[in-house]
């Protein structure tokens, strides 16, 4: 996540995306969008592993019967996640096909 993180500012900056007029160009919207997704996955994966993973843990460590929320929106996220894993390189490489 580093990676696309510091990779997408780089290429924001190297090409002009921080500029009053950005958004102008594919490049600069497949960019945004990663950028967008690459926020999402990064919030969702805290969400996922220090919100719902510990929730769900400490109701199976007292015993208490697993609330089906729980679980449900932990699996729920947990392919978010997959999901935005996928996409962001997929569109890190249209990105690339831009520069070339």
């Amino acid at each position: 996540m580093g990676v696309a993180i510091v990779s997408g500012l780089w290429l924001t900056d190297l090409h002009g995306g921080f500029d009053s007029g950005a958004l102008s160009t594919d490049f600069d919207k497949t960019l945004v969008l990663k950028s967008v997704l690459v926020a999402l996955l990064v919030a969702g994966a805290l969400i996922h592993d220090y919100v719902l993973g510990p929730r769900l843990q400490r109701e199976l460590k007292a015993g208490e019967p697993q609330a089906p929320e729980t679980r449900k929106r932990l699996v729920l996220v947990g392919w978010f996640n997959f999901s935005l894993t996928i996409a962001v390189p997929i569109l890190g490489a249209i990105v690339l096909t831009y520069l070339t």
